[in-house]
């Protein structure tokens, strides 16, 4: 039940075009990030400031969740009568509940504004839409999807109408699609995938069909920047599997999927350009690079890059620059924690060790959010079909 970090996005002054799938880079300016890090020891959320030349980081605040265990971070940047909010999402699996907190766009430093029944047991994972419209969280306990409605000037968390909907069986893990208008659910003892159409503007989940997945125990799920395929490990096997999305949220493996992924594969990152997958192996305790077409899905042979004491968490930040792991280590007998970061080279993909920040705790989860100056890649043929007839 673990969830993914989500894959952020690639930037640089220049324009790629790649496997037939056009790039275009917008202005570029020195970006101002913030990482965020889940603490189960204490239960806190973490805040680093990040340097943007070399991607290390300061740890700035702490912010107390009130009694629980958080995991599973995920932000929300939206729009707000022309202000720029955003929050920032969080699971407390002891109350079985979603923790909001509101990020100050001076300073990157979080603060909590409430808590919000998950409406099942065990939340798993959290997905939002591109928009900061829709947030949806999978329940494993009760093998449900929540969707909620985000109020834009709190960030208040609000069910939407028939919340929550049925799932298979252990949802594991939900993404959504760049346009936000389909979204995909893991069911890890299923052995299945469930699509569902989401509502334009009401966030209503439509189920839409079920692929069983020809293996044991899909686990994180992971959407490519544009849309065109989904990424699934097997943690029976040690598989990962590469499904094309077609009309209607169709899936169908792609020619060589599935691809050996090692022993215990669990989350995966993929870097904004769609060229560069990289895989935690949670036996192996390592990362593996796998190169990646965008076009066909197809993916090379994995080549081992870095490993650490429990690597449990990996991210990119917005530039597509650095990359960020984050390491569990309590074999002193106490709680400790470590995140790495790393240079990509963007050629290769390929990690350059930079620094390591250490603090006590057990971190499991990060995400980086960017306040100003983030250049973004935009996909001009996405493969994020949006072909449903509903609000």
């Amino acid at each position: 039940m673990k969830d993914l970090c989500r894959p952020l996005i690639f930037g640089s002054l220049l324009i790629l075009f790649l496997s037939g799938n056009c790039l275009a880079q917008h202005h570029w300016q020195t970006p101002v990030e913030d990482v965020y890090s889940d603490d189960w020891t204490d239960d806190q959320m973490m805040h680093f400031a990040v340097d943007a030349s070399h991607g290390t980081l300061t740890p700035a605040e702490k912010t107390y969740l009130q009694s629980g265990m958080p995991y599973s971070p995920a932000l929300a940047t939206l729009q707000h009568a022309g202000v720029r909010k955003e929050f920032l999402y969080v699971l407390d699996l002891l109350s079985n509940s979603v923790c909001a907190l509101a990020i100050d766009n001076k300073t990157g430093a979080a603060s909590f504004i409430a808590k919000y029944p998950s409406t099942g047991s065990a939340p798993s994972s959290i997905a939002i839409d591109p928009r900061g419209r829709f947030l949806f969280v999978t329940n494993s306990g009760s093998n449900t999807v929540a969707a909620f409605s985000i109020d834009p000037a709190t960030g208040a968390l609000a069910p939407v109408p028939g919340s929550p909907f049925p799932t298979g069986m252990l949802p594991a893990t939900v993404v959504t699609t760049p346009s936000g208008r389909r979204l995909y659910i893991a069911n890890q003892f299923a052995d299945s995938i469930t699509s569902y159409s989401v509502g334009r503007h009401s966030g209503i989940l439509r189920h839409r069909r079920d692929f069983t997945l020809p293996d044991q125990n899909p686990g994180p799920l992971l959407m490519a920047p544009d849309g065109r395929h989904l990424f699934v490990t097997a943690l029976g096997s040690g598989n990962l599997w590469v499904l094309a999305i077609g009309k209607k949220g169709s899936l169908q493996p792609v020619a060589g999927s599935p691809f050996p992924a090692g022993t215990t594969p669990l989350r995966m990152v993929m870097h904004p350009s769609g060229r560069f997958l990289y895989v935690i192996d949670v036996t192996t305790r390592s990362v593996s690079l796998f190169d990646a077409n965008p076009r066909t899905g197809a993916l090379g042979a994995g080549l081992l890059e870095v490993s650490g004491s429990r690597p449990n968490a990996m991210a990119i930040d917005p530039t597509g620059r650095f990359f960020y792991l984050v390491n569990m280590d309590n074999s002193g007998g106490t709680p400790a924690g470590n995140i790495s970061v790393y240079d990509i080279n963007p050629a290769s993909g390929t990690l350059t060790f930079i620094n390591m920040t250490s603090f006590t705790g057990n971190p499991d989860s990060l995400v980086i959010g960017c306040r100003e100056g983030c250049s973004r890649f935009s996909f001009d043929n996405a493969g994020d079909r949006d072909d449903d007839d509903d609000d």
